[in-house]
């Protein structure tokens, strides 16, 4: 090692220590010896076995450096820690991951929200491990629930169902013996006539195919349980044709009765769970024809048995209640819902009851004339009851959540869903600052007298609860935040260095090394048009792909095309699709352009364009997306000539767009949210869509925001006006503008390549 450097500086005598990285160290140091690590950013002392931190002489147990086999999520670095984040979509995130070392993780996990009906969502549960034990080469379950959905309206105006609880959320060691498929099938048994195969699409999974001679078929592992404790199975369908059962049984296979399952019917890229209590010591768990004779494969991936009794289990908050014709209560859950209200039969209501350790209660309803609903509970208190009547009544906020600096920087989870008025001279949805309860803080959504605001998504939030009065129909109440996980340890490894491309056109970038890089590609978003009268719909965000391990060659050189956004055009023309973006193999499908009539429907590409404002009475349809890069747009106007003649919002890379509202207060849909990554050294979020954009004459509408990830909010025009841009180099969609006006152009799109500077990749 070098002598020690002294220096003098302003006057001032230091001691300057040698310098350099972790890989840098010497190879055979002495007891005692010194330096300052780049790597770690601290000074460290060899105190004969190892380098310890100078401040610190013990070694740091949480030094875990995580693998995930399959499924996508974004990881940060922050100072000396790694942050994994494992978000959920449409159903449940369904992710794995190896730690390489042994030691400590610290884990927040949050499960989705409850919808709301009249009363507000319950926060989802929050459960938060400062040290959750890991082994190296363990696999280890993530699955993060999504969010509840919202309630419904029957013909005459009042809620006909409570809110749907929130998706619990998992993590937690996999019983399952190789549930990611890493290059085969082993430990898994094919039952009489049935086989399973491995195929390495989808970064590894299964293909298990029935007997068509038997009614309980396919493939099956058996797993040694805990009586008394409860388990969580996750699976997810990939492909499929047909009926296929996900069960646990416990005496034998064959005609056993279920202990626990779920049904899909024809799968397609979805992620199923279910839950039991073991009475005995041995499950079977199996994926098979559940009783049919149906022989057609099934693609399976990410398969996981989780013991909830003895790892982290974060309960979906409870749906917000319904007034019915008697006033109801909110369903339990992480954070209890609240009550329902009513406007006819003034009826008291509590709220439902939180979970100890993870969540409060909602809150009640007074039994007043235009009873107002109670707030959703949170994660950190209760929800408000509603107070007042009749001009008087305001519903009660919903409870506040927690904050938490797990991924880098204080951020708050799990607010309850706010309450509704349930006053029938409140005009307006959850703009109002008078009636309507708010979201608690940490992404409760606030109540509203049509609609609530949902949740907000990777919070846990509970969604705002609405009512409505006369005889109008609503039939998309608020939904619940999806959930969330975020998993922290200390950062051993090299530090890496990033290049993003983000100049319209086709270059080349050459390896330095063998080995793997990160890779992400996003094409570029959807525009829109001006529409007629009405306006065009949101344009659908360019396709995202995100790959962790891409293997290169030293001195190759890979192509990179950064796809352009598809421009706005004039009036009622047809729309533009984004350019696709491309690194090597991998290639990302342009965003979809808006759709301009109810007979052009939005266009199809990486995420799908929104429909119309153009729609008549049958609809302006949206655009599909790309499998694995992006979702369908929102379906916009049905209301015929009825202003504000909203448009759908465009699909996003990490949800669909909302479909629009039609009607005297109704509004554009929402832009499909888009996903968050770190590849640049910092999150960032890419791929939202477009937010639907509404034309007003003589009853205002709302517009739609545009999905997190540049994705254009939508715009509000009265005679004519042009659309909003995507944000460029985030692949996010345009809105459309009304009249002979330029519809706004897609966002640009953008390639980052993050690898580490040195002879090993």
């Amino acid at each position: 090692m070098a002598n020690l450097k002294t220096t003098t500086i302003a006057n001032t005598g230091t001691s300057q220590l040698p310098i350099g990285t972790t890989a840098q160290r010497p190879g055979t140091p002495t007891v005692g010896a010194m330096r300052y690590n780049s790597s770690l950013g601290y000074t460290e002392i060899y105190n004969g076995t190892a380098w310890t931190n100078w401040s610190n002489p013990k070694v740091a147990t949480n030094f875990v450096s995580v693998v995930s086999s399959s499924g996508t999520h974004y990881v940060a670095k922050n100072g000396a820690h790694r942050i994994h984040t494992f978000t959920a979509s449409s159903s449940w995130g369904n992710f794995m991951f190896t730690p390489v070392n042994t030691g400590t993780v610290e884990i927040l996990a949050v499960g989705g929200g409850g919808g709301a009906s009249e009363g507000g969502g319950g926060a989802g549960g929050l459960v938060y491990n400062s040290s959750f034990t890991v082994t190296a080469g363990q696999t280890y379950a993530v699955a993060v629930g999504a969010g509840g959905a919202g309630g419904t309206y029957g013909a005459s105006g009042y809620a006909t169902s409570a809110g749907t609880n929130g998706n619990s959320t998992t993590v937690g060691l996999n019983l399952l013996t190789n549930g990611a498929f890493v290059g085969n099938i082993t430990g898994w048994t094919a039952m009489s006539g049935s086989s399973i195969s491995y195929t390495s699409s989808y970064g590894g999974a299964a293909i298990v195919t029935p007997s068509s001679s038997a009614t309980w078929n396919g493939a099956y592992q058996t797993v040694t349980t805990i009586p008394g404790h409860t388990y969580s199975a996750t699976l997810t369908a990939i492909t499929g044709s047909g009926y296929y059962g996900f069960t646990a049984t416990e005496v034998g296979i064959g005609s056993a009765a279920k202990i626990g399952y779920t049904a899909l019917y024809n799968p397609s890229n979805s992620t199923v769970n279910f839950t039991w209590t073991a009475v005995g010591s041995t499950a079977y768990v199996a994926i098979d024809n559940l009783n049919t004779t149906n022989s057609n494969p099934i693609t399976v991936q990410n398969v996981s048995v989780v013991d909830t009794t003895v790892n982290i289990y974060a309960l979906g908050g409870g749906g917000g209640g319904n007034s019915g014709n008697i006033g109801g209560t909110g369903n339990t859950g992480g954070s209890g819902g609240a009550a329902g209200g009513n406007i006819i039969i003034s009826s008291a209501a509590t709220g439902g009851s939180g979970t100890a350790g993870q969540g409060y209660a909602g809150g009640g309803n007074p039994g007043t004339s235009n009873t107002p609903t109670g707030g959703g509970g949170g994660a950190g208190g209760t929800g408000y009851a509603g107070t007042g009547s009749s001009s008087t009544a305001v519903g009660g906020n919903g409870g506040p959540g927690l904050a938490f600096n797990i991924s880098g920087a204080p951020s708050w989870y799990a607010g309850g869903g706010g309450g509704s008025s349930n006053y029938s001279n409140t005009t307006i949805n959850y703009t109002s600052n008078n009636y309507q309860g708010f979201g608690g803080i940490g992404g409760g959504g606030d109540g509203g007298y049509v609609i609530g605001r949902p949740g907000l998504a990777n919070t846990g939030g509970g969604g705002g609860g609405g009512a409505n009065v006369g005889t109008s129909t609503v039939t998309n109440h608020a939904s619940g935040g999806s959930g969330v996980v975020i998993l922290r340890y200390i950062d051993y490894t090299p530090t890496q260095t990033a290049i993003a491309f983000t100049t319209i056109g086709t270059t080349a970038w050459v390896a330095p090394s063998n080995g793997f890089v990160d890779v992400l590609v996003v094409a570029g978003g959807g525009g829109s048009c001006g529409g007629s009268s009405e306006p065009g719909g949101g344009g659908g965000a360019g396709g995202l792909i995100y790959n962790s391990g891409y293997p290169v060659t030293a001195s190759t050189s890979y192509t990179v095309t950064v796809g352009a956004g598809g421009a706005g055009v004039v009036g009622n023309a047809a729309t533009n699709n984004g350019g696709n973006s491309v690194f090597d193999k991998l290639t990302a499908i342009g965003g979809g352009g808006g759709g301009r009539t109810s007979s052009t429907a939005g266009q199809t590409g990486g995420s799908g364009g929104g429909g119309s404002g153009w729609g008549g009475t049958t609809g302006a349809g949206a655009g599909s997306g790309t499998t694995g890069q992006g979702f369908a747009g929102g379906a916009g106007n049905t209301s015929g000539d009825s202003p504000p003649y909203p448009a759908g919002g465009g699909g996003g890379a990490g949800g669909a767009g909302g479909a629009s509202l039609p009607g005297a207060g109704g509004y554009g849909g929402y832009g499909g949210p888009g996903l968050g990554f770190a590849i640049s050294g910092s999150l960032q979020y890419y791929a939202g869509g477009g937010g639907g954009s509404v034309y007003s004459a003589s009853t205002l509408g709302i517009p739609g925001n545009g999905g997190i990830g540049g994705g254009a909010n939508g715009a509000c025009w009265t005679i004519t006006g042009p659309g909003n841009d995507g944000k460029a180099n985030t692949g996010g969609g345009a809105s459309g503008g009304c009249g002979s006006a330029q519809g706004g152009s897609g966002g640009s799109g953008i390639v980052i390549i993050r690898f580490t500077p040195s002879t090993t990749i």
